[in-house]
């Protein structure tokens, strides 16, 4: 394993042999979560990435997998059996909203084809390696979601034409390889483009979260752009399951995905941190010491 610092040159031009997957975490909404609710539920989603990585390269011991963090991650994770660490994340400067901006920036370093997984998702056999293969496809994706009404509604003063964007449908993202170039390039520009956006407008941002505490922006730039963009460019995207009722479709073929306040759940976090202690018991130790003395 290497770690590339955001000075240093990741190679990301090789043409991809195998399964290729990569993780992205930002520790910077993290650590804003434990300062302002001083609970667990944020280092949970350490526990499941390394859950997640670990996971994967018992089943897949040859595919390559990289992660993508800040220092701070680096640091916490670094002992984990990732191929490559690139710390790019440092300088993240999004609005905290944008919980998947970390994501966009590891999608836009590594090579076209590659599949981003979240880090609660989790790989649990062998047959996991078909559902992530394109066949003839150019996008793959979780599933089919919802409109998000809610968050349409309180983008509206600061996007008008927000229903003309996102209106139309939704791509669950917890899973999501790009293998056209076009629709990569359009989907990452789009995505910093409306981020801009968040950001100028900050203080009307920050006064709908006040009100409306469980708004996520990001569920229209990431997942609803998408699927405006498929539709509109005619992509061809496979869906591992049809919708999120049918996620357990998933589970039947190697894939499981602690979605939202499912990874939360006391026998789901139980199931996660005994998995960590009996593959990587130094992470166990370590991520054990993070939940005691908080994110640093």
């Amino acid at each position: 394993m290497k770690i590339y610092n955001e000075k240093d040159n990741y190679d990301s031009s090789s043409q991809i042999n195998g399964l290729h997957l990569f993780h992205s975490l930002s520790t910077r909404p993290l650590v804003n979560h434990t300062k302002r609710y001083h609970n667990e539920k944020a280092i949970n989603q350490l526990w499941y990435t390394a859950w997640s990585i670990l996971s994967a390269k018992k089943i897949f011991p040859s595919c390559l997998f990289n992660l993508h963090t800040d220092s701070l991650g680096a640091k916490l994770l670094e002992k984990l059996p990732y191929d490559n660490i690139i710390v790019d994340l440092d300088n993240l400067d999004t609005h905290l909203n944008l919980f998947a901006s970390a994501k966009f920036v590891a999608l836009e370093s590594e090579p076209l084809g590659a599949i981003h997984i979240d880090g609660d998702v989790i790989l649990t056999n062998p047959l996991a390696e078909n559902m992530l293969n394109y066949e003839q496809n150019e996008v793959i994706v979780q599933n089919y979601e919802k409109t998000y009404l809610r968050e349409l509604s309180l983008i509206t003063p600061i996007i008008p034409n927000a229903y003309d964007l996102f209106g139309q449908g939704s791509f669950c993202c917890g899973i999501i390889g790009i293998n056209n170039q076009k629709l990569k390039e359009d989907y990452i520009n789009s995505y910093w483009k409306y981020s801009s956006i968040l950001k100028k407008n900050s203080k009307i941002v920050d006064s709908i979260m006040e009100s409306s505490p469980s708004v996520i922006f990001d569920l229209l730039f990431e997942q609803s752009n998408l699927y405006s963009l498929c539709v509109k460019g005619k992509y061809n995207v496979k869906r591992l399951c049809r919708n999120l009722s049918n996620v357990f479709e998933m589970r039947h073929m190697g894939i499981s995905h602690y979605i939202a306040a499912i990874k939360h759940y006391e026998e789901n976090i139980t199931k996660c941190k005994a998995a960590v202690k009996e593959m990587a018991p130094e992470i166990y130790e370590r991520l054990c010491k993070a939940e005691m003395e908080g994110l640093e």
